[in-house]
């Protein structure tokens, strides 16, 4: 079972002090709950934490690695509590296959005194603008092929797998187990930049067929015009929002794509808080695709890297750890039931909990006055950082099947 994290937080605290005692007093706390959280942990991970002798309590191996794992944990928490941090003035960014208005928006509200230049263009140009110090930032689909961007920073956002959108009508369209090699005979559209078509070839050479590409665009509307119609099918991601006239189906055989962020100025903050504003409107658009989001946040747990950052001695306040865990829990489940129900809590605690995290935020986490509770995007561009959060986390419970 899951542990809590104010329980790992206390089981740090009473390690670094050195007494249950001193971990009291620095948390706040009165001694019986500092003892009760330990026993918690203890009862969740079902392993000795601290052996026992008349000479008072020694740390075990395993509570030495809790409190290193909180450690790493905190400065990424207290920074998610912080977002978000100012930016230069003045901003230049390029965007590719990605929904430049979207990114547009998110970035002019969450930092409205920033002057942004936002360009959508094909990556060639874009390339060559951000390698010339046109642009400052590209936010966009990169595979292996592209040509290099001479980023000071550069970090992946998300990766997905390519998806194949066809005809509602298609004999494919509502087959389960579907492979490349099945698309042998179809007519494709596929986008003109060179280095998704050669992604695209390998894969169908690998597949045993040479694909026929009688289409090229990277115009959407033109591409569902296309597939409506059924004159092709089409390479696309998960999320990819398909009309009444198309259906996207996941195909094994294609490779996954990258979307990233690299950022030619000095500084790694630029890159962290802008990755973690993608992010969350990422998780915002995967989560109304309930089948995609269940299965997302079943494998995202401890695949979900912090974007790198300066890091500086910081102090969590202790209750903020349950806090943030019941933003976790709510965002991954999408209900307020199962939220508690893992947290094994009432459903007024976990409420109780993201709406006070929220203050202490200065910011709404989730829709005001609405049920069921939903995250705004600033909740889920915190969840972007919680994932991080417990992907550190995450560790503890493969360690403790270790020990036994």
């Amino acid at each position: 079972m899951e542990p809590r994290w104010e329980d790992l937080n206390t089981i740090a605290a009473v390690v670094k002090t050195g007494s249950v005692t001193a971990a009291a007093r620095e948390l706040g706390l009165a001694q019986s709950t500092v003892s009760r959280r330990i026993a918690n942990a203890e009862l969740d991970l079902d392993v000795q934490l601290w052996k026992r002798s008349s000479r008072g309590m020694m740390s075990t191996g395993l509570a030495v690695a809790i409190s290193d794992a909180i450690t790493l944990a905190e400065p990424m928490l207290a920074h998610a509590m912080r977002f978000p941090s100012p930016l230069p003035r003045r901003l230049r960014v390029g965007t590719y296959v990605v929904s430049h208005g979207e990114i547009a928006a998110l970035f002019g509200d969450l930092w409205p005194d920033v002057e942004w230049e936002l360009v959508d263009d094909s990556y060639d140009d874009l390339s060559e603008r951000f390698n010339a110090g046109a642009l400052d930032v590209y936010v966009g689909l990169q595979t292996p092929y592209h040509e290099h961007l001479k980023a000071v920073h550069r970090y992946d956002v998300f990766r997905d797998p390519l998806c194949v959108a066809v005809p509602v009508n298609h004999p494919l369209a509502h087959r389960t187990n579907l492979t490349l090699a099945d698309f042998a005979n179809e007519n494709w559209v596929v986008s003109p930049d060179a280095a998704i078509g050669r992604l695209f070839r390998e894969a169908c050479i690998h597949a045993g067929f040479e694909p026929r590409i009688p289409y090229r665009t990277d115009r959407s509307r033109s591409v569902q015009d296309l597939v409506a119609a059924g004159r092709a099918v089409s390479l696309c991601v998960p999320l990819t929002t398909a009309d009444s006239a198309i259906v996207v189906r996941q195909v094994s055989g294609l490779p996954n794509v990258s979307v990233a962020i690299a950022c030619a100025l000095p500084g790694i903050e630029v890159t962290a808080e802008l990755t973690n504003a993608v992010r969350g409107w990422y998780l915002r658009r995967a989560s109304e695709v309930p089948a995609y989001w269940q299965k997302f946040v079943k494998e995202v747990d401890g695949l979900w890297p912090d974007p790198p950052r300066a890091t500086k001695p910081v102090v969590v306040p202790h209750e903020a750890w349950s806090d943030a865990q019941a933003v976790l829990a709510l965002g991954k489940t999408s209900s307020l039931t199962a939220a508690a129900a893992q947290l094994r809590c009432s459903e007024a605690t976990v409420a109780r909990a993201v709406h006070r995290l929220g203050r202490r935020m200065g910011r709404y986490l989730v829709t005001p006055k609405t049920r069921p509770l939903q995250l705004t995007i600033d909740g889920f561009i915190l969840l972007s950082s919680l994932l991080s959060v417990e992907a550190v986390l995450h560790g503890i419970g493969n360690m403790t099947r270790w020990v036994k």
